[in-house]
C-alpha cells in the first residue's frame, strides 16, 4: 500500500536478525516553521500518511506526496537519538524528580482528565520554596507544567470543562505555595 521497503527503514549494515524498532529510522528530523519567533510550529502535515494506513485507506494524493517528503527527509532512529543525549545531565535532572512529586503529579492529572471530584493535593511542595524563587525551583515548574499540558490537551480537544477544572487545581496550587511561605495571606478589609 505505501510502497515502503526495508532499505527505507533500515541500512543495509544491520543484519535482518538485528532490525527492530529501536534501530529503524523512522524520525525525521524537522526544522520549525519560521525560526525566527520564539514559540515556531512545527509543520507536521506530511505525517497524513500514516494516517490513510491506520485508517486501512488508498493513499490520496495528499498522503502520497508526505510518504514521498518523509522518505527524502533526513530520518533517524530511537537508538541514534539515544546517543545524542546527554545521559548524565539526564540521570542529574531525573535524580531531582522525587516518587512523591511523581505520584502527587499522577493523580492531580488523573483526577482533572477523569473528572473526579477529589481532592488535588499539592502539600509535596509546601516547604520547598520561597516565593521569589519560583522561576528557579524545578519542582514547582514540572507542577506548573503538568498543568499547563492538560490545559493544552483540553483545548486541542474541546474539553473546555476540563480546562476550567485545571484552573481550579492551579489556584489551591498557588495557595499551597503561598501558604507555604512565611507571607501567609491576610484578610482583605472590607
Amino acid at each position: 500500500k505505501s510502497g515502503l521497503t526495508v532499505s527505507d527503514l533500515w541500512d543495509e549494515s544491520i543484519p535482518l536478525s538485528r532490525r527492530t524498532l529501536w534501530n529503524a529510522k523512522l524520525n525525521p528530523i524537522m526544522m520549525c516553521a519560521d525560526e525566527d519567533t520564539k514559540c515556531p510550529e512545527l509543520n507536521f502535515s506530511f505525517f497524513e500518511w500514516i494516517q490513510s494506513l491506520r485508517d486501512d485507506v488508498q493513499l490520496d494524493a495528499c498522503a502520497l506526496q508526505g510518504l514521498r517528503q518523509w522518505k527524502e527527509s533526513k530520518r533517524i532512529a530511537v537508538c541514534d537519538i539515544r546517543e545524542c543525549v546527554d545521559s548524565e545531565a539526564e540521570a542529574k535532572y531525573r535524580s531531582t524528580i522525587s516518587s512523591v512529586e511523581v505520584h502527587q503529579l499522577s493523580l492531580a492529572a488523573d483526577c482533572l482528565v477523569g473528572q473526579k471530584h477529589e481532592p488535588c493535593s499539592f502539600g509535596h511542595l509546601a516547604g520547598v520554596c520561597k516565593l521569589n524563587a519560583f522561576k528557579e525551583n524545578p519542582v514547582i515548574k514540572r507542577a506548573f507544567k503538568a498543568l499547563d499540558n492538560i490545559c493544552y490537551e483540553a483545548v486541542d480537544e474541546g474539553r473546555f470543562h476540563i480546562l476550567g477544572r485545571t484552573f481550579m487545581v492551579l489556584s489551591e496550587l498557588l495557595l499551597t505555595l503561598w501558604c507555604s511561605n512565611d507571607d501567609k495571606p491576610q484578610p482583605s478589609a472590607a
